[in-house]
């Protein structure tokens, strides 16, 4: 079954806006900046990215997992269908999500970038500890007042980066 027809990923993908406006407005974990009681998530981005932010939300083992890690405006998820029946026997590497967004500032303009995985070349878990490697593309909005930004704009005219992302989650 080719990615593009697959009902799991069209599922995926509306569950990854679904998760993105729910830790947007706050909901499914600690709020911004707490302990980090969660455990640590470590990410790399080959764009020359490395955080160490501590795990906020970590759930759904065995069905769907969900780890999210954040400090501030900086965010890395993933999402992990670990089901079996549920992937509809996709293996985990093509049905997982993984996200990074983080704030900045260029030349004076304010911007967010948000990058979404392409692909994902391994997914390993072993009890509490997640290893995602893969691939990202990334978009930047820039800012076009205080509290609205504008169109994205590829970074890298949409180049993909390899990013690792390892997260342990406190039991």
């Amino acid at each position: 079954m080719s990615r593009e027809a697959s009902p799991l990923r069209s599922w995926l993908d509306s569950m990854a806006v679904v998760l993105a406006i729910g830790l947007v407005s706050g909901c499914g974990g600690q709020a911004s900046g707490e302990s980090d009681s969660g455990g640590t998530l470590v990410f790399k981005l080959d764009r020359g990215v490395s955080v160490q932010l501590p795990i906020t939300f970590c759930t759904g083992f065995g069905t769907v997992l969900t780890v999210v890690g954040r400090k501030g405006d900086t965010q890395v998820e993933a999402r992990i269908i670990e089901n079996t029946t549920m992937r509809g026997g996709e293996p985990l590497e093509l049905s997982t999500v993984s996200g990074y967004r983080t704030t900045g500032e260029e030349d004076g303009r304010r911007y967010e970038e948000q990058w979404q995985s392409r692909s994902h070349q391994a997914v390993k878990r072993e009890g509490a500890v997640t290893r995602i490697t893969g691939t990202m593309y990334g978009q930047r909005f820039y800012a076009t007042s205080e509290t609205a930004f504008g169109p994205p704009q590829p970074i890298d005219s949409g180049r993909d980066f390899g990013f690792t992302l390892e997260a342990q989650c406190a039991q």
